[in-house]
């Protein structure tokens, strides 16, 4: 038996939004009761607040590139032998606010089987899933007025996950991930048929012999839009209490909706404390006669922003800079550089506002330190 409890105390200064999500001064943010050992027995419980991971968080994570880390008011059941293990799960997300004690959105469940092998197919992990989420009409005011969750929503996502057993093909690395969607979305005071879909794949080579190890990847995201926003049917990839920033660029400016994502990748470590990154990333909407989504939230809809299907497709590129440094076991440095060049679906749209006298490039800079003890 274990019995955990976690605090979390989250503060941003300077800060005008109100409320804000990066916001949340001392809270709970786990506090569960587990039950189990799998040397000996197979089942295992885990019960109250708590963190949940699944694959490389994809579509379950804890989000922890915000200022707060999600948690979940949940309860999971796991099955655990040598070769595999599977999860059963029910719960909700709960919903920082700041100044009162944090609570789940009770309209908003999210519950799931997620099964792991590392013997089904020889050489690689295989994950099998079937999320749902489950949302009621009282979701977007639950904890507050205008504090919750999306509207009303019963969307089923099964999905399948592959990835290399790490040293069993030399230097090569490969993964890839798929996963559809079906069920139904509130739209304009009824539910509609949603179906969609999201797939990535990625190859790598290391160099394990050569200086700095070096590792070269290539990467492919894509996520569906909606065909054709005036019929019964809701195409547009529905977002899962994922950790987003680790896919689509540093600079978080995209997420996994109607978009096409390739990329390629370059990292080394030139020395046992020193990493370094350099990411590049281009995007196209996947569906002209859907909108441009940013990475989390609504649909992008002013300053030019919209449906605009006669619009080049191309949204842009993003170039990103990463590097780690750890002079010591318990700090470690970060700097991290993002410059986005605007493709001409932006300079199409924001051009169409004869206010805004064009689009230009953005960049973005960052500095991070991070104690340990």
């Amino acid at each position: 038996m274990t019995i955990y409890a976690e605090a979390t105390d989250g503060r941003s200064w300077l800060d005008e939004r109100s409320p804000s999500p990066d916001r949340d001064s001392l809270d709970l943010h786990q506090a569960y009761l587990a039950l189990g050992d799998p040397a000996e027995c197979p089942i295992s419980l885990k019960i109250g607040r708590q963190e949940m991971n699944y694959g490389d968080q994809r579509f379950i994570g804890v989000s922890d590139w915000g200022n707060i880390r999600r948690a979940f008011d949940a309860a999971k059941v796991r099955y655990e032998k040598e070769s595999f293990w599977v999860d059963a799960f029910v719960g909700r997300v709960v919903i920082p606010h700041d100044e009162h004690f944090n609570v789940a959105n009770d309209y908003d469940w999210f519950s799931g089987i997620y099964f792991l092998s590392r013997r089904l197919v020889p050489k690689q992990e295989t994950e099998i899933y079937f999320l749902a989420r489950n949302v009621g009409a009282g979701s977007p005011n639950a904890i507050a007025p205008g504090l919750g969750g999306p509207g009303p929503r019963d969307i089923y996502t099964p999905g399948l996950r592959v990835r290399y057993t790490p040293g069993k093909f030399g230097g090569w690395d490969h993964g890839a991930e798929v996963a559809g969607q079906f069920g139904n979305i509130s739209g304009d005071g009824e539910r509609i048929e949603h179906v969609a879909l999201a797939a990535a794949a990625l190859a790598g080579y290391t160099w394990t012999n050569a200086f700095g190890s070096p590792r070269v990847g290539v990467e492919y995201t894509y996520a569906s839009g909606d065909s054709d926003p005036a019929d019964d049917r809701h195409e547009t990839f529905e977002l899962l209490p994922g950790t987003n920033h680790r896919f689509y660029g540093a600079m978080d400016l995209f997420g996994l909706r109607n978009i096409h994502n390739p990329s390629i990748t370059f990292s080394m470590k030139p020395a046992k404390s020193l990493s370094l990154r350099l990411d590049g990333l281009a995007f196209w909407v996947a569906d002209g006669h859907d909108f441009l989504y940013p990475e989390s939230g609504s649909a992008r809809s002013g300053n030019g922003y919209g449906i605009n299907p006669q619009f080049d497709p191309y949204v842009g590129s993003e170039l990103d800079i990463l590097v780690d440094y750890q002079p010591r076991p318990w700090v470690e440095l970060r700097l991290g550089y993002g410059h986005f060049f605007v493709g001409d679906y932006i300079k199409q749209s924001v051009g169409s506002v004869a206010a805004n006298n064009g689009a230009v490039d953005g960049d973005w800079f960052y500095a991070q330190m991070r104690f340990n003890f």
